[in-house]
């Protein structure tokens, strides 16, 4: 009982601390993009004044906020990616560092802002722009082969009802195939369309909403293919058998 006390609790915190670092760091973004230089200088973690004085600090958010009006415009969306905390080892000693990205987007063009946190204070020392890419969900063959991916894996399904309700010996193994064997395997992202062969690609469809890096990604349903032509051969056979 103590044990699944203390693993809630500790979900519990994490989820928090995810919820106020999502919630921060997008409000900074909103700021530094819409050149509220006040807000995001009250924000920033001491250091940076020591390293950089408040006149230059406010050139370099001008240039920012800049920069985002003319690549994507005045109508800007927000949209939280990730938080992820590192740990680098430099002679022989530990120091953990986390940082967050949000997504600016436009109509068609986006930026990522990336901000590294001070992980004692909890306040940012560094905020990031990418380099503008295209919005992942303008371009339309991100739309079809979502869709694509979408009907791949609710084939997968209907093939494992199928097979539940089949006369297949070994189901599980079929099971099995249909879930994991999906391959080769179509990927589209903002930049380019590529494919590749994956032997476990998880129903056929696999989906990452990651700014610049965001990807959908479209399996061949091999194992669903191979449990079809099993059922197939099986009613033949059954049938064969009862003439």
């Amino acid at each position: 009982m103590k044990k699944i006390f203390f693993l809630f609790f500790s979900v519990l915190c994490l989820c928090s601390c995810n919820s106020f670092n999502k919630e921060k760091s997008t409000e900074i973004t909103q700021n530094v993009a819409e050149g509220n230089y006040d807000a995001v200088l009250n924000e920033l973690d001491e250091s940076v004044f020591q390293a950089i004085g408040k006149d230059s600090l406010k050139t370099i958010l001008t240039k920012m906020a800049q920069q985002i009006k003319l690549n994507v415009g005045d109508d800007l969306d927000y949209t939280f990616l990730k938080g992820e905390k590192k740990f680098v080892y430099h002679s022989d000693q530990k120091n953990d560092y986390f940082y967050t990205e949000t997504m600016i987007s436009g109509d068609e063009k986006c930026y990522t802002a990336r901000i590294h946190y001070n992980p004692t204070t909890n306040k940012p020392i560094s905020i990031q722009l990418s380099e503008p890419y295209e919005n992942p969900y303008t371009t339309s063959f991100w739309w079809i082969a979502a869709i694509l991916g979408i009907g791949v894996m609710a084939f997968n399904i209907f093939t494992i009802v199928k097979v539940k309700k089949s006369n297949l010996d070994r189901k599980w193994l079929m099971y099995l195939l249909i879930i994991l064997l999906n391959t080769p395997y179509i990927s589209s992202s903002p930049e380019k369309i590529s494919a590749g062969i994956s032997i476990i690609h998880i129903l056929g469809f696999g989906y990452a909403f990651m700014g610049k890096y965001s990807f959908v990604k479209i399996g061949i349903p091999i194992g669903a293919f191979i449990a079809w032509y099993k059922m197939k051969k099986n009613a033949k056979e059954k049938s064969l058998d009862n003439e």
